[in-house]
Formats: C-alpha cells, structure tokens, sequence
C-alpha cells in the first residue's frame, strides 16, 4: 500500500525552504568559484592596459629617444673626415 504524502495548508513551499546555496545561481556562481572568475578578468584587463599603456606611452617615447641617439652617433661619425689630417696634430 502506497501512502500519498500529505497536503498542510499554511506550509511553506519547498521553494523558499531551500537556502541560498541550494538555490540556482547565475552563470558565474556556477562554477562556485566567482573570485576566480573576477581575478581573471581583473588580471586579463591589467594585462591588456599595460599592453597599450606601452604601445601608446612607452614605444613613442623609446623610438623618439633611440631615433635620437642614431642620429647624435650618425652625426658624430660624419663630422670626422677621414680623408683630411688631424687639425689637432
């Protein structure tokens, strides 16, 4: 003999019995590590601002500097005549 389970009015539905955690979650929580989740974009978004910050600040700068320096030296090399004596001498 099967025994049905009993209806009690004025219970609470099994629904808002269940605690948080059991309660379904969003996409993140679902891998029940949301600080994972957040670390890795926070690190993936530093990562790419450091990128540009670079390609933007730091590049320009070093080209502008590096493009400098070739020409102190290129200008160094041709002030110095080689087929002429030394004026010093």
């Amino acid at each position: 003999m099967r025994t049905q389970p009993t209806n009690i009015r004025g219970a609470p539905s099994a629904l808002s019995m269940l605690t948080p955690r059991d309660q379904p979650r969003s996409l993140i929580g679902r891998t029940g590590c949301p600080r994972l989740w957040i670390s890795v974009i926070f690190g993936s978004g530093l990562l790419f601002g450091s990128f540009v910050g670079y390609v933007l600040i730091a590049y320009p700068a070093i080209e502008i500097l590096w493009g400098m320096s070739k020409s102190h030296v290129s200008d160094m090399h041709h002030s110095w005549d080689y087929n002429k004596s030394d004026p010093t001498a």
